[in-house]
């Protein structure tokens, strides 16, 4: 398991990067064909944690078997395992 700064990924869906286990910071993966070995890996690491703070998954044609896929994830310290943050005014008191 890891927590990604960054993962940016074409014609490759996340399960099959989550499955590199790998520690990472920057994960930029492009050409890839499913059927094939990975074309190109660029790895800039630091050993993290898998807890996303925010994913945002574009996918081109969803009757293909995620033919081509943009799976971008932002957050290395990471939120949606720990509780909410309170609201800034949750002391009810106004700020001036």
């Amino acid at each position: 398991m890891f927590c990604v700064g960054l993962v940016l990924v074409l014609g490759l869906d996340l399960d099959l990067v989550l499955e590199l286990d790998l520690d990472l910071e920057l994960v930029l993966v492009l050409g890839l064909d499913l059927d094939l070995e990975l074309v190109l890996v660029l790895v800039l690491g630091l050993d993290l944690d898998l807890d996303l703070d925010l994913v945002l998954v574009l996918v081109l044609d969803l009757d293909l078997v995620l033919d081509l896929v943009l799976v971008l994830v932002l957050g290395a310290i990471c939120s949606i395992m720990k509780p909410p943050h309170p609201p800034a005014n949750a002391g009810g008191g106004v700020v001036s």
